[in-house]
């Protein structure tokens, strides 16, 4: 097969179409040609001012045989100009050399915590580690919400205090039947039974009764007895200025918070990894119920003290039953 130099057939074709044969070109016969070699060194510099000590590091590449590299660099449309910019080369140093600082400055980095999940990513991430199928993602994502496990806030998925204390309880107490090579194993078996290859009354048997090794029935039957659900279900938070504790919680009606005596609700609309010490002491602060203030001697209706999603507020009158219209509403200062 012969292959003609792209500056050949430049002339012949399109802009776009002599762009992908120059692609072409370029990655065949780079494919043909031998691997790049160089070497990477790394310097370690070290400062002292009086007791204090200061590590500062640089390193260096350097191409001792471009290969393929003077062919074709991904993403380069100048390959040579690519190889300087990818060799960095230190200056001739030895151990125990003095560095004269030309300048410092200091700098900050921080870093950014992964994107939540949503419901494509969250499926990439099944798919990956093997569990569930292309059939019963629609089911996963739909149970794991209608559940109360997560709630979206845009396309993200939210976990909520339930799923940290469900979490939390099946790693503590049934480690293997959350373990990803587990579930991916059950998933194969389930395909061989689906495909006739082996037979489900059986199989249930062993995974519920045992065979060799304990059942789903031994292990929650041996388990029950040692889950302290009230440590299972709590989340620590922080403490308030007194070293009091406040802790995180799910109960009948939903997560609260509890600090000795003291309760106060969380919005279900707050996520888990927002609820610092300070906002929990805020929420503690609130009101724990509607308080009514006093009569408004203009209209004759009470005015209400209110705790509601964004903070305290004031409401004038109740919400009628079949009106339209709402009560007027103003929000307390931080200072009331």
């Amino acid at each position: 097969m012969c292959i003609r130099d792209r500056t050949e057939v430049a002339n012949e074709l399109e802009r776009d179409q002599a762009l992908l044969y120059e692609l072409i070109w370029k990655r065949t016969v780079a494919s043909q040609m031998k691997d790049a070699t160089g070497e990477t060194l790394q310097v370690r510099l070290e400062a002292q001012a009086g007791s204090r000590t200061a590590e500062f590091t640089t390193s260096g590449r350097t191409i001792t045989f471009p290969g393929f590299l003077r062919a074709y660099v991904e993403g380069s449309d100048d390959p040579d100009a690519e190889l300087d910019d990818q060799e960095r080369p230190l200056p001739e140093m030895a151990e125990g050399d003095n560095a004269e600082i030309v300048g410092a400055e200091a700098g900050g980095h921080e870093t950014k915590p992964p994107a939540r999940y949503t419901e494509a990513s969250l499926i990439r991430k099944l798919e990956e580690l093997g569990v569930g199928r292309p059939s019963t993602y629609a089911s996963i994502i739909s149970t794991i919400q209608d559940r109360g496990y997560v709630w979206k806030k845009g396309t993200a998925l939210v976990p909520t205090f339930t799923a940290f204390a469900t979490v939390t309880l099946l790693e503590t107490h049934f480690p293997n039947l959350v373990d990803y090579a587990f579930t991916a194993r059950m998933e194969d078996d389930l395909d061989e039974i689906s495909n006739g290859d082996t037979e489900s009354v059986p199989w249930l048997s062993r995974f519920y009764f045992g065979n060799g090794q304990p059942g789903l029935r031994e292990m929650v039957s041996a388990q029950l007895a040692e889950i302290d659900a009230r440590a299972v279900n709590s989340i620590p938070v922080g403490s308030d200025e007194s070293g009091i504790e406040i802790i995180a919680r799910v109960g009948r009606y939903g997560p609260y918070l509890e600090r000795g005596e003291d309760r106060a609700s969380i919005p279900e609309d707050l996520p888990p990894d927002e609820l610092t010490a300070e906002k929990a002491l805020e929420l503690l602060s609130m009101p724990s119920g509607d308080k009514v203030l006093g009569t408004d001697p203009d209209t004759g209706l009470q005015v209400i003290a209110k705790a509601g999603r964004f903070g305290p507020y004031v409401q004038l009158g109740e919400i009628e039953e079949g009106s339209k219209e709402k009560p007027k509403t103003a929000s307390l200062f931080k200072s009331m």
